[in-house]
């Protein structure tokens, strides 16, 4: 049987002209190729869940998917883990295969539900009604779930290069060295990137674990405690990295160290209960022990970084306090005492010693006064006073004070007087 890489890649190889013709046989033999080889996959197998494949649109991205994972498994055995650089488009072109295949499947259902029709509609509908439509639904609930872990593994991948960096310009600033200084000049992660890295796969074990809950069965539970293991890994990274993202707003001047030795004291938390559930699960689930190393990692950074946000809130709070103390040194009451005699006197600071205070040859000017004047406390009036006070009987006194008429006596008063003075003698005369 001919390959299609082989045929492909000598398609690639022919010039213009007359090659142009050559490039196109060629391109066609070796789609014609994979299709026959796509017709050996006759079904797809996801954790537990088997189910066959009767339309061409689907087998030919399903081959073409598992002829790449068994390429990325036999690198991986050989050379090792790839960079991030290489992984993450083989990663891509992956979920892309499987993101095509269920589409396909999708198109089937839809044909197979409606019922078919004309044209394209129409052949999509006959051919899926050459399988069973409970068989469909199957594929596209393991496609689904595929493509979720899939999608999960490239977060992993990025995530992990992220972390790396984002570790070596720790070292590099601990070190007091620059912090793109590092093997070829690698940019340094930040870590904000890998709190929005953690988020997206947090976001995506939640949905793996939400389409656990639609398998149902013994593959459904152990899929959906798996799923809450990664996630729960998830979360606890990235309230570490939250935790670095407030400690380093902390040490701009944000004072977020309270706030930074909290998050570093949940993702020890975190990690401990991911940790938990993940030695619960079946060794067949090789991503999520293939964490484990990591959490326990993370567990003691937690804790260390932890004790240095505690030891930096406890500094900062501390210098607040002294602060604070040095500027109420001088409110007290009895004034600069301190001043005073660190500086010139004055006339009154020194009323009882012989020295001359209204200036010299030497250009300084008097030393009279000080304004203003240092505060001082007022002496009250004791209190026992007023008290004894309340308690004495003065003596009367009314005999040597000058007697005062009254109203109506000063009102009859005025009224003689004035007849009298008016009228003469009269007023006297008729009494």
């Amino acid at each position: 049987m001919r390959d299609p890489a082989g045929l492909l890649a000598l398609a690639e190889e022919g010039g213009e002209g007359g090659g142009s013709l050559l490039q196109s046989k060629l391109a066609s033999l070796a789609a014609e190729a994979q299709t026959a080889q796509a017709a050996a996959t006759s079904s797809f197998e996801w954790r537990g869940i088997k189910a066959p494949v009767s339309q061409e649109r689907v087998r030919v991205p399903l081959h073409n998917a598992a002829e790449l994972a068994a390429t990325l498994e036999a690198a991986m055995d050989t050379d090792g883990p790839a960079s991030a650089e290489q992984a993450l488009p083989q990663h891509d072109k992956l979920t892309n295969w499987y993101q095509e295949a269920r589409a396909a499947t999708r198109n089937a259902i839809k044909a197979a539900q409606t019922g078919g029709g004309s044209g394209a509609a129409g052949k999509a509908g006959a051919e899926a009604d050459a399988g069973d439509l409970e068989d469909l639904v199957a594929l596209e609930k393991a496609l689904s779930g595929r493509i979720l872990e899939g999608s999960l593994a490239r977060g992993e991948v990025a995530a992990a290069d992220a972390a790396a960096r984002f570790a070596a310009g720790l070292q590099r600033q601990a070190a007091g060295k620059a912090a793109g200084g590092g093997k070829g000049k690698e940019r340094p992660a930040k870590p904000e990137d890998l709190v929005r890295l953690t988020t997206t796969l947090a976001q995506l074990a939640a949905d793996l674990e939400e389409h656990a809950s639609h398998l149902g069965g013994r593959q459904g539970e152990a899929l959906a405690a798996a799923a809450a293991a990664r996630g729960g890994g998830y979360a606890a990274w990235r309230a570490y990295y939250q935790g670095h993202v407030a400690l380093a707003a902390a040490a701009a001047g944000g004072g977020r160290y309270a706030e930074a030795a909290g998050l570093f004291r949940r993702a020890g938390e975190r990690a401990a209960a991911a940790q938990e559930a993940t030695e619960e699960l079946p060794k067949s689930e090789s991503a999520a022990w293939t964490a484990l190393p990591g959490l326990q990692q993370l567990a003691a950074l937690a804790g260390s970084y932890l004790l240095v946000a505690c030891a930096e809130a406890a500094a900062e709070g501390a210098a607040g306090a002294e602060g604070a103390g040095k500027g109420l040194e001088g409110l007290g009451l009895a004034g600069g005492a301190a001043q005073q005699a660190s500086s010139a006197l004055y006339l009154p600071d020194a009323l009882d010693a012989w020295e001359s205070f209204g200036g010299s040859g030497s250009g300084k000017g008097a030393r009279l006064f000080q304004g203003p004047y240092a505060l001082a406390a007022i002496r009250p009036r004791p209190i026992m006073l007023d008290s004894a006070a309340g308690e004495v009987d003065y003596p009367d006194v009314s005999h040597r004070v000058k007697r005062r008429k009254t109203a109506a006596a000063a009102a009859a008063g005025s009224a003689t007087g004035t007849f009298a003075r008016l009228f003469g003698g009269w007023g006297g005369a008729t009494s």
